[in-house]
């Protein structure tokens, strides 16, 4: 008889024992698919290794945060380590002298803000990404540069105290010069950023670790059709490359031939790019550039920013999507790495955790509420974070992905879409919630102060293990107020 995956409701994951006697969720006529389906997962989807019951105390329920899913679409909300607060764009106002924030009148420490989203705008997407060294990344239009400048036009970035939105970055500063629609897919451009060393960091948190990739002396170009050329590049240009081939020479190629140029650093500029001296930020802008850098002025005027690559630039209000706050009190569990990470193998085979995105690589949202930071993960996954003592609360948005929403008949009846999230602190479980795609987002704040570790595991809900595709949006450990 087969069997099908279901939790164990204690914190561990294990193939359920079938009813005697009965039928399965979809009775006798069960098409036949869900039938293989059930008995492929049921062999497989069990967490490797044997696993011990945790002690279970009476079920805490966290604490309520606010959430910005009641927002209008048109306010700014701030997120900050005891809530959320949302109003109008153009009250906020950054005090650089008190380093303290404000939304509608109400001032923050820049250390109690976690972060702050602005109303989106949607603006023509530039066809050229430019990755640089140390993980910004900005979408452009090339201009005309020379050997040792990449010129280009943003949309959403201009030199500060200029008016023109015409820039340049060294060349040596720029890890890759990447035309996206020219990928066959958009998983491949994501795959092909992900594996660049010295980049944005990889948005997949292995099972095992990794060694580094090893560092190539040459420029790359990738073609369009697939093939390598190794060289040197030597200038980009508006519409071309001029590239010195190791095989064919000095060569000119059109950008609509090629996928990506990879720029390999000098030795001197193998260094950490140091951070610019001020509130640390990192800055999401509508087009999806990213700049990392120090926050100089904020509100109804706009944004400046010291940016480690670009100096000092500037941005129009409804130009900036979010402003995610470095070095305070909180810490994204995205930007951490865990200590223990448990796949299991299921009919689908093990979906790597995602960094920053869903677990297919895209963005996370939930019921079409985006979040620029978070986990996405897939049932039944686990991951295990070492506290050390440092923290005191944890906080995440949890929800099915708008991904997790089925898109069959067959999916919806056999519980497509539905996951168990788990907390647990030292092996204890702290949270447990069944959540179906129709949900909406979920706040949760749990206390973790003298705990040990922090466990959070994405489980089977009621169903087959389909489309248990978990976001843990905005995760994040907060430091005690005297850290």
């Amino acid at each position: 008889m087969s069997q099908r995956v279901r939790v164990r409701r204690r914190g561990a994951f294990e193939p359920a024992r079938a009813r005697a006697g009965g039928t399965s969720a979809g009775g006798a006529g069960a098409p036949a698919l869900a039938v293989l389906c059930a008995a492929l997962v049921g062999a497989g989807a069990a967490l490797a290794g044997p696993q011990t019951e945790p002690a279970r105390p009476p079920q805490v329920s966290p604490t309520p945060t606010p959430t910005a899913t009641t927002a209008p679409p048109t306010a700014a909300t701030l997120w900050t380590v005891s809530g959320t607060r949302a109003g109008d764009p153009a009250t906020v106002a950054f005090a650089p002298a008190t380093g303290g924030l404000s939304l509608a009148g109400t001032v923050t420490p820049l250390a109690e803000v976690v972060l702050i989203r602005f109303p989106e705008h949607r603006i023509v997407t530039q066809p050229v990404r430019l990755l640089l060294r140390g993980g910004e990344e900005l979408a452009v239009t090339l201009r005309d540069g020379d050997e040792d400048r990449v010129v280009f036009e943003s949309l959403v970035l201009a030199r500060s105290g200029a008016d023109t939105t015409t820039l340049s970055v060294p060349i040596d500063s720029v890890l890759a010069i990447a035309f996206p629609d020219q990928f066959p897919s958009a998983g491949r451009f994501r795959q092909f950023r992900n594996e660049l060393p010295g980049g944005r960091r990889s948005s997949q948190i292995p099972a095992q670790p990794v060694a580094p990739a090893g560092k190539d002396d040459n420029d790359v170009v990738l073609t369009l059709e697939g093939s390598r050329l190794t060289g040197l590049l030597e200038r980009v240009l508006a519409r071309a490359i001029d590239f010195e081939a190791d095989t064919l020479g000095r060569v000119t190629l059109d950008h609509d031939k090629i996928r990506a140029v990879t720029i390999s650093a000098l030795e001197e500029d193998e260094t950490d790019l140091a951070p610019a001296i001020g509130p640390q930020v990192g800055v999401t802008f509508q087009d999806g550039s990213y700049l990392v850098g120090a926050l100089l002025t904020l509100g109804a005027d706009g944004l400046t920013m010291r940016s480690r690559s670009l100096g000092e630039v500037r941005a129009q209000l409804d130009h900036v999507r979010f402003v995610e706050v470095r070095g305070g009190r909180s810490v994204f569990l995205s930007d951490l790495e865990p200590e223990a990470v448990e796949l299991a193998e299921t009919l689908f085979s093990p979906h790597p955790v995602q960094r920053d995105a869903n677990v297919l690589g895209g963005p996370l949202k939930i019921r079409g509420e985006l979040f620029r930071k978070g986990l996405g993960m897939h049932a039944p996954t686990r991951l295990r974070y070492r506290l050390g003592g440092e923290y005191e609360r944890f906080q995440a948005i949890i929800g099915m992905d708008d991904e997790a929403r089925p898109t069959s008949v067959e999916a919806e009846t056999y519980g497509g879409g539905t996951a168990l999230f788990r907390v647990l602190l030292d092996g204890v479980v702290a949270l447990e919630k069944e959540l179906s795609y129709r949900d909406p987002p979920l706040p949760i704040d749990i206390p973790v102060a003298g705990k040990t570790t922090l466990t959070i595991e994405v489980d089977a809900g009621t169903g087959f293990i389909i489309l248990d595709r978990a976001d843990w949006a905005d995760a994040r450990l907060v430091r005690g107020s005297s850290s």
